[in-house]
């Protein structure tokens, strides 16, 4: 019986015409070279092939057709002011550098199906946002919050998948690159009415220039009281304590700073001067002082010395204002506690109080902002819009009239943070201007005028930082050059005068940090860094 034998072929064997024909398709693991030196193959010689599938290619394909090789190309694309155009035909992997907000949209979307976008935002801690197309379906049904940190190589990357040529993306965070940041490390400084030792040195004496408070470990995180956290995560108070608000456990006035128990505070805010609250590293969130109308959130109105747990977890930001209290957590949820006055609490319901913390509608808020001494809020969202509830009185919203709201309404524009007294606020947008509305007495809007205005008008100059305060009759704020510029009523203003401003006016000195209010508005606190 004859029989037939079947010959193998090595791979790297030549063939020459006739060469082999063959029919079908052809199969390989992968093919060496760019695909250039193949250009010859054709019928009658050498090879005869159809289709030609493998598993991997050597080199960038970019002498194949077919194969796609523009969709791997990696586009650099710099955040423009405005909307930021991004042609897809040009590449699927987009290397987003931020230093500006910016709306994102999409041309040419036809030419591919995902899309890798790696975000680098600039080295400061101003807040950049992006409103993202409304084409983008979202993981979890809303936009991931984007980084603010100003640590080197901070990156996120969000992956976007089309099956419609672009009608509908559907997108999910990747990797987020955020390292916690240590809070600047500085000095501390105070000026103004020293009754009651709010000056923290030891006296009661009052100062019109700024004067160093003992210690140079003081972090910049400053809000509106002398209740100041170091570096070390310690809690330190002075001042007054009537109302047992310094969370020592009594009633004593300090004229220097003493510790309050405990470790790992990361931030507190004050509210009236009254109570506090402060935020742990953890996400816990502590409250202390005077609780009229529950705004300690803690479902009573009994008053504590002693800081006492607040229920919730994963808190993010605080800030209290007269009686009220608001707080966002970091799944982008907003709360607030305390007196429901011209409708504050924001959950369209009358003067209700509220004794524990109680969520208002609306996702993505990111940071609250109540005015000292008013029933007022502010809160930006992870998309820079800013909105405000509660009293407007003297056309504290910026929204051009006086009509009180007791569900947020959106302020116009895009900021970067607030900071409300009384009777005026004060902004800064994310390119860093400065802008101020409502009472103008003793020139606290900064407009070289005592006019009271109903919409946010600039003040003079840029390169204005987040650090900003207002309170009842003055203002300061921090510029990116670490000088310090205040306006507004002359005995709080450290000039070592009694002269009101109503333009900015420089503080002897740079380096500065931060800056607040102390204790019944009487003065301010400032840190210098090292």
């Amino acid at each position: 019986m004859s029989q037939q034998k079947a010959q193998l072929v090595s791979p790297i064997d030549t063939f020459t015409p006739p060469g082999m024909n063959v029919t079908g398709v052809v199969t390989a693991t992968s093919f060496v070279g760019s695909g250039g030196t193949v250009t010859g193959v054709v019928s009658g010689s050498n090879l005869n092939i159809g289709v030609i599938t493998a598993t991997s290619y050597f080199g960038d394909g970019s002498s194949l057709t077919g194969v796609g090789a523009s969709a791997f190309v990696g586009v650099v694309t710099a955040a423009q002011s405005g909307t930021t155009t991004i042609d897809l035909s040009l590449g699927n992997t987009i290397y987003f550098t931020q230093d500006t907000n910016t709306t994102v949209a999409f041309a040419n979307t036809t030419t591919t199906q995902k899309l890798k976008f790696i975000r680098v935002k600039d080295d400061t801690t101003t807040a950049r946002t992006i409103a993202w197309p409304a084409s983008i379906i979202w993981n979890g049904g809303t936009a991931p919050t984007l980084i603010d940190s100003s640590s080197a190589n901070d990156v996120q990357i969000f992956n976007l998948t089309t099956r419609d040529q672009g009608v509908t993306w559907y997108g999910y965070e990747a990797m987020k690159n955020d390292p916690v940041e240590p809070p600047f490390e500085g000095t501390l400084w105070a000026w103004g009415d020293g009754g009651q030792g709010k000056t923290g040195q030891n006296d009661q004496v009052t100062r019109s220039s700024p004067i160093q408070i003992p210690g140079t470990t003081w972090s910049d995180q400053l809000k509106n009281s002398p209740t100041v956290i170091k570096t070390d995560g310690t809690l330190w108070v002075w001042g007054y304590n009537n109302n047992g608000h310094l969370g020592l456990n009594d009633i004593i006035p300090r004229s220097s700073p003493a510790q309050i128990p405990g470790t790992e505070w990361s931030s507190v805010s004050k509210g009236s001067r009254k109570v506090q609250i402060a935020l742990k590293t953890d996400g816990t969130m502590f409250g202390w002082g005077d609780n009229d109308n529950g705004k300690l959130g803690i479902n009573d109105v009994i008053p504590r010395s002693s800081p006492v747990q607040i229920p919730g977890a994963q808190w993010k930001y605080h800030s209290g204002g007269e009686n009220i209290a608001y707080a966002t957590k970091t799944d982008g949820t907003l709360w607030f506690m305390g007196r429901g006055l011209y409708g504050s609490h924001g959950l369209n319901l009358g003067n209700t109080n509220r004794s524990s913390p109680t969520q208002i509608p609306g996702t993505q808020w990111d940071r609250p902002y109540a005015s000292i001494g008013s029933y007022c809020g502010h809160f930006t969202k992870t998309d820079g819009t800013l909105w405000a509830v509660g009293e407007n009185n003297y056309g504290n919203y910026g929204i051009n009239d006086t009509v009180n709201r007791s569900s947020p309404i959106q302020v116009p524009g895009t900021w970067s943070h607030i900071s409300g007294g009384t009777q005026g606020v004060i902004g800064v947008k994310s390119d860093g201007t400065l802008w101020a509305w409502g009472t103008g007495g003793v020139g606290s809007n900064g407009l070289n005028d005592q006019v009271t205005r109903s919409s946010p008008t600039q003040i003079p100059g840029t390169q204005w930082t987040n650090n900003a305060m207002r309170d009842q009759y003055f203002a300061a704020a921090v510029k990116s050059d670490g000088t310090l510029w205040v306006f507004g009523s002359g005995a709080n203003l450290g000039l070592n005068d009694q002269v009101s401003r109503s333009s900015p006016t420089q503080v002897p000195g740079n380096q500065w940090m931060n800056v607040c209010a102390t204790s019944q508005s009487q003065g301010m606190m400032a840190t210098k860094s090292n």
